[in-house]
């Protein structure tokens, strides 16, 4: 849809919108041009050189970008090198510079190790720039997600599991298994060894240490169920029952220890798994045992009907952020288009998704998973990371930007409340935020709340869609 014709429909439904267009219209006789970069990772998002502030009211995080060229058919690092170092992209360091949260996540060249040359140059790149991030990185405890990491080819081999009945070698360690599908990489570690947990938490801080990694997404860090169905019979007797009270007594030395080194632990609390299956005081144990979490698409669409009461899925989100925010954690939401609901449940994969979407659709998302995000914010204890699908398939390889992500709302007046099934409201100093959850759009008015916020007259929203309403700009 063309700028125009966005316009004309805003003002046609009587509602003054803070929309990509009006953001975005006074850019368009620049005739920002995408380097090959920034064509391959924000495809569908407005250019970075775009980017004009840092919007605190809306903190968004940033993720890898380097990384994606890591990958077929980008696997040849002359794409980001000349002469050794790494390529200048003025526009990318432009569009960093104003992050308005300090974190950058990586899952990729920020595997942990103990040497890690690629993700120090793009360190470095950051910093020659004048550009200073937290750098999150990754690893995993219950298992070795990769020969590489810290402590792996030392680790006595009690601080594994192995096949009952058989000697306890490195051939007959226990396999990790994903879904009941075997990875041949990934040994299983006895985490219910206390001696192994001072173990690994020295080696993931001497590599942070080593490396000047800020901190460390710990991946498969709160669910047993990453386990799988396919191998209970290979695993401890007392594995399954005891699995959250050993892993909490894990994340709390490896905590423990970083705290000591000024670095910081971050969970998966919050998993594809779904909402449902995180029990709110599960929630707060490994809470208290972390610095803050990771939650991975919270606002999944196929939850929203779990139960009689619609207000379900919208009671058990606000109770899991109000935990954080009672607790004093930061909550990384790691949001975006890919896996989302109606859009590949026919045939999912990142590049089937690249191949059907549009910008269009892209930018819809965007609004719905952003007002769904606005509902709940935090302000800087709840940074967003948005991704959406690129040609190098997945959610890591993107560095999306949208205007929208630039308008000011102001801070929040109050909580969120409903006005209609699935369509919730909130107010804040300089904006309203709407969303409509339904699967058919939304006609109505949104009742006089609270004193002093300016409302529109008739509302017209699409099926699963947001808006951000009289935003100052």
């Amino acid at each position: 849809m063309s700028t125009r014709r966005i316009l004309l429909r805003i003002m046609g439904s009587g509602v003054l919108i803070a929309s990509s267009a009006k953001l975005y219209g006074s850019y368009r006789n620049k005739q920002c041009v995408k380097s090959d970069i920034e064509r391959t990772v924000n495809p569908f998002g407005d250019p970075w050189s775009t980017r004009r502030f840092v919007n605190y009211s809306i903190p968004t995080g940033t993720s890898s970008l380097l990384a994606s060229f890591m990958r077929e058919p980008y696997n040849s690092l002359n794409r980001i090198k000349t002469n050794g170092e790494l390529k200048e992209d003025n526009e990318f360091y432009h569009y960093q510079r104003y992050a308005s949260s300090p974190y950058h996540y990586d899952e990729s060249i920020a595997k942990l190790a103990m040497d890690m040359p690629l993700y120090r140059a793009v360190r470095a790149s950051f910093e020659k720039a004048g550009v200073h991030r937290k750098f999150i990185g990754y690893t995993t405890v219950n298992f070795a997600d990769t020969a590489a990491m810290p402590g792996y080819a030392e680790a006595e081999e009690r601080f594994f599991l192995h096949t009952p009945g058989k000697n306890v070698t490195k051939d007959n360690r226990v396999k990790f298994a994903e879904r009941g599908a075997l990875n041949a990489g990934g040994d299983v570690f006895d985490i219910r060894n206390p001696e192994f947990h001072i173990y690994i938490a020295d080696k993931i801080v001497d590599a942070m240490n080593v490396n000047n990694i800020d901190a460390i997404l710990i991946d498969y860090s709160a669910s047993q169920f990453a386990f799988g169905s396919g191998i209970p019979e290979l695993m401890p007797i007392d594995w399954f029952s005891h699995f959250e009270e050993n892993q909490f007594n894990l994340l709390s030395r490896i905590s423990e220890r970083a705290a000591s080194s000024g670095k910081e632990i971050f969970c998966n609390g919050l998993t594809l798994d779904g909402i449902y299956h995180t029990d709110p005081k599960k929630a707060r144990l490994f809470l208290s045992a972390c610095h803050g979490a990771f939650w991975e698409q919270p606002f999944r669409t196929e939850w929203r009907d779990n139960g009689p009461d619609p207000e379900n899925y919208y009671k058990r989100l606000q109770q899991l952020f109000d935990i954080a925010l009672e607790l004093g954690k930061t909550i990384i939401i790691k949001q975006g288009s890919y896996r989302f609901h109606g859009a590949e449940d026919i045939d999912p994969g990142w590049k089937w998704r690249f191949r059907k979407t549009t910008r269009e659709k892209e930018r819809q998302i965007m609004n719905y998973c952003l007002a769904f995000y606005l509902l709940y914010t935090q302000g800087g204890m709840t940074p967003l990371i948005y991704s959406h699908p690129t040609s190098i398939l997945d959610i890591f390889a993107s560095e999306a930007f949208f205007s929208e992500l630039e308008i000011d709302i102001g801070k929040p007046l109050g909580p969120r409340y409903r006005i209609a099934d699935h369509v919730q409201v909130r107010h804040f100093s300089k904006a309203t935020v709407v969303l409509n959850n339904r699967d058919e759009p939304f006609y109505g008015v949104i009742p006089a709340a609270q004193k002093g916020v300016r409302l529109p007259g008739e509302l017209r929203l699409p099926a699963l869609s947001g808006r951000i309403i009289n935003a100052q700009i």
